[in-house]
């Protein structure tokens, strides 16, 4: 009832997320069945000199995710999780 602009997927580039966004804050992608953007944002990485650290948030993982991010704040890089 509230209309197509509340279930209507918006689709953004890579570019325009990253020029938004600030280093202090995340960038949450919602993905949906059978989208994968990991591709795009290794060749973004690439691109922009910032290599992506992937963790996988399966058991046990919490952790290594946490130090991974503690570590990249201080060296630079993107955590995607």
């Amino acid at each position: 009832s509230m209309g197509a602009f509340f279930i209507k997927p918006i689709i953004y580039s890579l570019d325009e997320v990253y020029a938004d966004s600030r280093p202090y804050a995340p960038i949450i992608l919602i993905l949906t069945p059978g989208n994968d953007p990991m591709e795009q944002i290794k060749k973004f990485g690439e691109e922009k000199s910032k290599l992506p650290y992937p963790v996988s948030l399966g058991k046990g993982q919490g952790e290594k995710a946490k130090a991974l991010i503690n570590e990249i704040k201080y060296y630079g890089g993107w955590v995607v999780l």
